[in-house]
């Protein structure tokens, strides 16, 4: 009975000492605006999705320097709302890429970024997370369709 009671004892003193890996846990700092189309009527029927970008090195080295996010913009919207968590860093570009029907992702199907409008002057505009400012509101980017092939 005492050793029953020792062993339960010590199993219970390990258990409550173990501390449990809950996983990386959840990104609190990010990006977010609109992707706002100058002519929303001219969607080519090849676009298939757009989503938005912000990259570390550009040019991307490779995909460690891009975060991206989950979900496509709503393009048949005017000015979609889009949020992209982002860990810490300085990005040099914020941008909206679109992917082709029936093809990949390439990357360099870019449609606008951030700060390339009347509103920033024609200069790239770079955004900071750091802990004093984990959240960029209102980057907004304007973007326009690609001529029809």
């Amino acid at each position: 009975m005492k050793k029953t009671y020792l062993v339960t004892l010590l199993t219970l003193s390990l258990l409550s000492s173990c501390e449990i890996d809950h996983g990386l846990g959840i990104i609190e700092s990010e990006i977010s605006g609109r992707v706002i189309f100058s002519n929303p009527g001219a969607k080519p029927d090849k676009i298939d999705a757009a989503r938005v970008v912000a990259v570390v090195n550009f040019p991307p080295q490779g995909l460690g320097d891009l975060v991206i996010t989950n979900t496509s913009l709503n393009t048949s919207q005017e000015s979609p709302a889009y949020r992209l968590p982002a860990p810490l860093a300085r990005y040099q570009v914020v941008a909206v890429v679109y992917r082709e029907k029936g093809k990949d992702w390439d990357y360099t199907n870019i449609l606008g970024i951030y700060g390339l409008d009347e509103t920033h002057g024609w200069e790239i505009q770079p955004v900071t997370l750091d802990k004093n400012n984990p959240v960029a509101k209102d980057i907004d980017i304007y973007c326009d369709w690609p001529a029809s092939k």
